[in-house]
């Protein structure tokens, strides 16, 4: 996946998820669009840096850990396999509610939709073919 922080500078974290009708340790590349979430804002400090913030408890799929196990910062997402697009997307990316999560919010089908907004897009990262030439040893 490929996130650009607000500079324009990219980081690119690669997740290996196992698909029906996927190379084994198939890497995906994708980008997730933080504004999708409930209520995200992008707010510059006194010292000119720009931060996301984004609201927990407008964002069901946010889970914060116990402080005590180090206070890890959760958001549930599914991913889904569709026909190849025009730019070659093979996945999107949706955020997720759990049962209980849903239960505790008295959440229906149609109200559901509001916080499991598709959030991004994942395609295969291209393998670099080997060849004999390229393992020989020079």
């Amino acid at each position: 996946m490929v996130l650009s922080d607000c500079s324009g500078r990219t980081m690119q974290t690669n997740y290996q998820l196992k698909s029906i009708g996927m190379a084994s340790n198939q890497t995906l590349v994708g980008s997730i669009d933080l504004s999708a979430l409930n209520g995200v804002q992008l707010n510059t400090t006194v010292n000119g840096r720009q931060t996301v913030v984004i609201p927990v408890a407008e964002n069901p799929s946010i889970f914060v850990g116990a402080k005590e196990k180090g206070g890890h910062i959760y958001m549930d997402i599914e991913v889904r396999e569709v026909s190849e697009n025009q730019y070659g997307n093979t996945h999107f990316v949706k955020l997720s509610v759990g049962k209980k999560k849903r239960d505790e919010m008295k959440l229906t089908a149609e109200t559901l939709k509001k916080y499991t907004p598709i959030i991004g897009n994942l395609k295969p990262l291209p393998r670099k073919a080997q060849t004999d030439e390229d393992l020989s040893v020079g």
